[in-house]
């Protein structure tokens, strides 16, 4: 990494807004990705300046070893955290506090911990209730929703407030984000049934009033890095708005979208709220029953004809920012259609993408798990392997020293939870190559480090198992840890065939 530039945590760096803005700044920073997602899954390519770390932010011992490696490499300059859960079912899901509220909250500890310059917190425009009648949102609107996603965000800038007596910090309220292929779900559900020849093509629920603020993801990029270039000039803490001024409501979209892709606009057919309730709950119910649920929900009603509008001149005026007027949404509806038009794969691939939401990877929850039990499991595997009941096992091996073993035991530890978040066993693989041919000469030899391999395999999963987060889930250490570990069991026999001739 280049060790000349400034350095930048972003947490939700495999997500659509984190892997754009990764890209955007790769070659002027030094990063620090932080994913749920390993960054071969997330699509994102290897860079001199990015380092990846796969880790659950709402998990603090993971949190704690990653800030102690992020100093021992430098340190960090800025933190940008946009790490958070949300889906569309509205129901009060437990990692709206796991994620949201105690991730966040992790996240600001790391940079207290890492004398960050700045730390910008990704909040959202839809913290704030929607008007009915005329109103818009500005940096200085309270925080009002009352829904999950909305309640825990107000939290977590009420705790990156608390922090920012050592920390400074930008709060950003995002209006959705789009790019040239949608990527925001309800956008894209919007235009495969506006431009489809289903029943439902040409409804619009109420008057066609609705209407939310968008940003395109280059200007939101363009604000986070003004913001990071200003950042000695910020106030210890404040609240900015990422948006463009302004919005196209349902109609208007409706309007644009049809006449682009027909070459004239269509006449939509307008239902009365009174009526689109009945409608989407028999849909809803029926999708249910079959278990295909559509993307429309009964409390998305409540929002017919509710505006979600920001003004983000306050914004503007601070952080010398303006939104360009080539990448309004109304302008890049056409981009949009054109990518659907004439590269539908690579179109529904990135929507369907954007659709996913992760909240559970078993990946992560068994790195979390060895990383908190590693004092206690190599202790248990050391104990094993150096027994002298088990010295036919060992023979060779419990000549080494304990100093030489405990090291290679933590080692080995270390990089096989890194095999496991990476799904790489080449990482592995290499240092078992190191310590056969380090202990060769001794008399090591490839059935003594399969029955190391082994005592790994067996004493970790048997710990895992015991644990009740883990019942259901034989399956995936399985794969995870078994099957690397017999991989890698049966490659170690090859080496040590070349190493004898």
């Amino acid at each position: 990494m280049n060790e000349h530039i400034p350095t930048i945590i972003i947490t939700g760096a495999s997500g659509f807004i984190g892997s754009n803005f990764l890209d955007y700044v790769k070659d002027r920073y030094r990063i620090h990705a932080i994913a749920r997602r390993s960054q071969s899954d997330a699509g994102v390519p290897s860079h001199k300046n990015i380092k990846w770390h796969q880790v659950n932010i709402s998990n603090w011992t993971s949190v704690k070893l990653l800030t102690d490696k992020i100093r021992n490499d430098g340190g960090a300059d800025f933190i940008y955290h946009l790490a958070g859960y949300y889906d569309f079912s509205l129901k009060d899901n437990p990692e709206y506090e796991l994620t949201n509220v105690e991730g966040t909250r992790n996240i600001l500890v790391m940079a207290k911990e890492l004398y960050v310059r700045r730390f910008i917190f990704a909040s959202s425009l839809a913290i704030c209730k929607f008007f009915y009648y005329e109103g818009k949102i500005t940096e200085r609107s309270a925080p009002d929703a009352d829904h999950p996603y909305a309640v825990s965000k107000r939290k977590a800038e009420e705790i990156v407030k608390k922090f920012s007596t050592w920390v400074p910090s930008s709060i950003v309220r995002f209006a959705a984000v789009f790019s040239d292929w949608c990527q925001y779900p309800p956008l894209y559900i919007f235009l495969i049934t506006w431009l489809s020849k289903k029943w439902n093509s040409r409804i619009i629920a109420g008057r066609g009033r609705s209407a939310i603020s968008y940003i395109h993801i280059n200007d939101l990029n363009n604000i986070i890095l003004a913001i990071l270039e200003k950042s000695d000039d910020l106030a210890p803490v404040d609240t900015y708005v990422a948006s463009p001024d302004g919005c196209n409501s349902h109609r208007e979209l409706f309007e644009l979208a049809t006449g682009y892709y027909y070459g004239r606009p269509r006449k939509p057919f307008f239902i009365p709220k009174f009526l689109a309730y009945p409608g989407v709950l028999l849909r809803e119910t029926l999708g249910n029953i079959a278990g295909d649920p559509p993307f429309e929900k009964t409390w998305m009603v409540k929002y017919i004809d509710h505006t979600l509008i920001a003004d983000s001149s306050y914004t503007r005026a601070v952080l010398g920012w303006e939104p360009d007027p080539n990448y309004s949404l109304a302008r890049r509806l056409l981009f949009l259609i054109e990518k659907m038009k004439m590269e539908p794969g690579q179109w529904l691939s990135l929507n369907k993408s954007a659709m996913e939401r992760i909240s559970f990877r078993p990946v992560l929850m068994i790195c979390d798990e060895l990383a908190i039990s590693k004092g206690y499991l190599t202790g248990k595997i050391l104990e094993y392997i150096m027994d002298p009941a088990n010295g036919r096992k060992f023979i060779c091996y419990q000549k080494i020293t304990g100093t030489v073993a405990d090291a290679d035991i933590g080692t080995f530890y270390d990089l096989l939870m890194t095999s496991i978040q990476a799904r790489d066993r080449a990482i592995l693989l290499n240092y078992l190559c190191y310590i056969g041919i380090k202990h060769f000469d001794a008399g090591l030899r490839a059935w003594e480090i399969g029955n190391i391999l082994l005592a790994f395999n067996d004493i970790i999963v048997k710990d895992l198992l015991s644990k009740n987060k883990f019942k259901g889930l034989n399956q995936d250490i399985h794969d995870l840890i078994t099957m690397m570990i017999y991989l890698n069991a049966d490659e170690i026999i090859d080496i040590y065939i070349r190493l004898s001739k």
